[in-house]
């Protein structure tokens, strides 16, 4: 049959996390899926270096490697400091899928894409993601008033379920709960869009699964983790059940579309049993030697020991607080105090690092190592050129010789300089070195060698070594999915090879535009019909970007609430 050219309508539906193992081992529960498998192209589509969805979802709507679109994670390191900021969508470079759509003449839409705040002026609508403060925000939304639309013919929007509290909490059944009402939610809005406002192209993301999969992944594989039976028993199925519900809501969305729209199902990486490994990489460097702790004690005067004990009850406090209270009462603190929490956040992140004596460090959440660098970081240490290749190459060779004690493997699949992993204006952002973590490889204190003995007491392996949210079971994995279907579409072809980076082109091409020369992906075109190909050739095009927009900052309070969100999913201290 003649392929329809181009397609009407193109329909994005972004599942985060979401995994081809998951969707192959329940399969028979989701036949929305299988369809997909059956009646169109599909494939793994691998992420970006570190995994991070913030990166990942950038590359995915902007077809550029991070190196470009200056995105690396939800926070970045301000220049010349140990310190961060958070940062949102005026801080990536690159135009959106639907900004250059919308710029063609096309009418769009896109609803809870990560980084999309503040919400774009385009031709239709968008609806922030992640890093929305709140859904008060006048940036919220475009058009402002879509959100008071959105209140009254849906109801209240959910921006981020905040399951990490009910989690923390012991409230397990409640988290369940939220989790499904996100997906609800998220499926009626998209639903209520679709009918009542006219577009050519649709975005959405669904975030759940990846929530799910961070906070309940133990009860499905409970080996290595702290759980009781009961539990087991209780939430084994959390993460199918939710995989079901998006399955469901993914027959429902095709239905509406219609079968002159195209359709990609995508995700940002896959998803797996977290191990661990980037929370004990501090406790690494120091063991072989490239970072220093100071001494308990050794500090020169009363003063800087009174300086000491006082951040270090105030982390403890902090915790507490954390822990204990809504996030009312913590945005209240941080109107009473501007910058506290900034301060604390740092102390206990780096507060002890002997920075004269270190020559390289980690944050102990990602699974990046950054060089101590003289005349970049504020006490670098680091000569540039010679020595700094040289601290590299010293890491390197140390971390792809490391084994996994109990099975033999390899700890890291491959540890790349921030060169090899990126290319643009953006790479003196990165990090040094970026680790691949091997998957279901665990890096704990029986790997480190006999080197580490006697190196730390129990207090310093309590705050240092073990801080990040003992919820977390489930990780990311390198490699997300991708499913076609539609008008030009292949039926039952597996794709190979595919990137975040090629979800961008690929749409411009099926909905019948020009891509742009300075995007790294390539279309999907083996996932195409010969006579589509043949008719409609992929045409390159150079593209004036102009100037990057204003920065949108958040305020005290508004960074209070973005942190306490990346927080909770394990992204920032």
């Amino acid at each position: 049959m003649k392929a329809r050219y181009p397609a009407k309508r193109l329909l994005l539906i972004g599942v985060d996390g979401a995994t081809l193992d998951l969707i192959n081992l329940w399969i028979d529960d989701l036949p929305n899926f299988a369809q997909l498998l059956k009646g169109g192209a599909w494939g793994r589509l691998e992420s970006t270096p570190d995994q991070n969805s913030a990166a990942s979802w950038s590359s995915i709507v902007t077809g550029k490697n991070p190196g470009k679109h200056g995105i690396f994670w939800f926070v970045e390191y301000k220049e010349g400091s140990y310190d961060y900021r958070y940062i949102n969508a005026s801080y990536r470079d690159g135009k959106t899928l639907w900004r250059l759509l919308s710029e063609a003449g096309k009418r769009v839409g896109a609803i809870n894409v990560p980084i999309s705040y503040p919400a774009e002026e385009v031709n239709g609508f968008v609806i922030s993601g992640i890093d929305c403060p709140g859904i008060e925000d006048p940036r919220f939304t475009y058009p402002p008033e879509l959100s008071e639309e959105i209140r009254k013919e849906v109801g209240e929007y959910i921006i981020e379920p905040g399951i990490p509290s009910f989690v923390t909490a012991g409230r397990l059944e409640e988290g369940v709960t939220r989790l499904h009402q996100t997906v609800a939610q998220r499926l009626a809005v998209t639903k209520y869009l679709m009918r009542a406002r006219p577009w050519e192209f649709f975005m959405v993301v669904f975030t759940s699964p990846d929530s799910a999969q961070h906070f309940y992944w133990k009860y499905m594989e409970p080996e290595g983790f702290e759980v009781s039976p009961k539990e087991v028993e209780k939430y084994q199925d959390t993460i199918r059940n939710v995989y079901r519900q998006v399955d469901q809501a993914l027959g429902e969305l095709l239905a509406l579309a219609g079968e002159d729209c195209n359709v990609l199902v995508v995700s940002d990486h896959g998803g797996t049993a977290a191990t661990g490994r980037s929370r004990f990489l501090a406790r690494w460097l120091e063991a072989i030697g490239v970072l220093k702790y100071k001494e308990r004690g050794a500090l020169d005067s009363l003063q800087g020991k009174a300086k000491q004990l006082c951040f270090d009850t105030l982390a403890w406090g902090y915790r507490q607080i954390d822990k204990r209270f809504g996030r009312e009462f913590k945005l209240r603190l941080a109107r009473l105090f501007p910058r506290l929490r900034e301060r604390i956040e740092i102390h206990i992140s780096y507060g002890e690092i002997d920075w004269p004596a270190t020559k390289a460090y980690t944050d102990a959440r990602r699974p990046n190592i950054w060089i101590n660098l003289r005349g970049r970081q504020p006490q670098g240490i680091v000569e540039p050129c010679e020595e700094y290749e040289r601290v590299r190459d010293y890491i390197i060779e140390r971390l792809m010789a490391a084994r996994d004690t109990r099975t033999g493997l390899p700890l890291a699949e491959a540890v790349l300089r921030r060169e090899e992993a990126y290319h643009g204006r953006h790479v003196p952002k990165a990090p040094d070195l970026v680790i691949q973590w091997m998957e279901k490889a665990h890096l704990d204190r029986a790997d480190l060698g006999e080197e580490t003995s006697g190196v730390l007491g129990e207090e310093r392996k309590r705050t240092i070594f073990f801080r990040g949210p003992v919820t977390i079971s489930g990780g990311h994995a390198k490699y997300g999915v991708i499913f076609m279907r539609g008008p030009g579409v292949k039926q039952g072809v597996e794709i190979t090879g595919a990137k975040v980076t090629d979800v961008a082109p690929t749409v411009l091409y099926l909905m019948g535009e020009s891509i742009p020369e300075d995007m790294d992906g390539r279309v999907l075109n083996e996932a195409f019909e010969e006579e589509l190909l043949l008719h409609h050739p992929i045409r390159r095009v150079s593209l004036e970007e102009g100037e990057a927009g204003e920065r949108a900052v958040y305020s005290d309070e508004d960074a209070q609430t973005i942190g306490d969100r990346l927080r909770g999913l394990g992204y920032v201290e």
